[in-house]
């Protein structure tokens, strides 16, 4: 079955929406508002995001899937033992050429830590077989050439499952931050400014992502903890610096969120805070 038949399908199509929405929530949870409740959502929607790109990936592994299963053929002997034959060849390809450049590199590095004589020539003659056993493979190669057809289909739907599970598994790490604090609701705590670090976006990525300020705080007792707020939602911290940084602070503790900042420098200063 032809590629562009394959893209017929309803799996492919259904591949294509859902990659689409994912894309679109992952720009939301870039640029949309970083601190209320709206900023909760921001978190929770990047989360989506990876979960439905890693559903797209999920279809697209049943389509492929689909059109290998449907070649005639595709479980008879013939096929099993041509699998065989190239997982073998792509094998010893690796053990000729990994293992070779591998040897020779500790060889010469063994030889320049050594104090042993003729370790120099043992390490060159090492080598040299080395070199030897690498040209006369490639030259088996050019007689005896392996296409790896069928292995490269494996590996195609290895790849393509290792991409769903990459995308549900970051998703499902992500999320949990946002999930805990929208069941839990955002916390308030006295506490003071102790550091501000700015993250700039740079290099050839940064026009995809906000710059950002990560702000450190510390309470009474000793809990430090960060708040991210990103470079366009910096008017939202003029409460913090209209308290000079002493505040009953409102935040989501799980995903560092700013909720909202209220004056308590009298309040530090009436619990003995100096």
């Amino acid at each position: 079955m032809s590629a562009k038949a394959s893209m017929r399908k309803p799996e492919a199509v259904a591949a294509l929406v859902f990659l689409a929405i994912s894309f679109l929530l992952i720009a939301l949870g870039e640029w949309a508002p970083s601190v209320g409740f709206v900023g909760l959502l921001r978190s929770a929607s990047a989360s989506a995001g990876f979960v439905l790109m890693g559903v797209a990936f999920a279809f697209v592994l049943v389509a492929y899937v689909r059109s290998a299963l449907g070649k005639r053929g595709a479980f008879s002997r013939e096929a099993v033992l041509k699998l065989a034959r190239e997982t073998l060849r792509f094998a010893l390809s690796a053990v000729v050429y990994v293992g070779s450049a591998f040897i020779a590199l500790g060889a010469l590095a063994g030889a320049s830590d050594s104090v042993k004589p003729y370790a120099g020539l043992k390490a060159l003659i090492i080598v040299a077989v080395c070199v030897g056993i690498i040209i006369g493979y490639r030259a088996f190669s050019k007689r005896h050439p392996a296409k790896y057809e069928s292995l490269s289909s494996v590996a195609i739907a290895l790849l393509l499952a290792l991409m769903v599970l990459l995308g549900v598994v970051v998703g499902s790490v992500l999320s949990r931050s946002a999930v805990v604090d929208l069941f839990s609701g955002p916390r308030t705590d006295l506490c003071w400014l102790a550091s501000v670090e700015e993250d700039r976006a740079t290099g050839r990525y940064s026009a995809f992502r906000q710059d950002e300020l990560d702000l450190t705080f510390e309470t009474a007792d000793g809990h430090r903890f960060v708040i991210t707020v990103a470079e366009d939602d910096r008017d939202e911290l003029a409460g913090v610096a209209a308290a000079e940084g002493v505040v009953w602070l409102t935040y989501y503790p799980e995903t560092g969120i700013f909720v909202s900042a209220e004056p308590g420098l009298e309040d530090y200063l009436a619990t003995g805070g100096e």
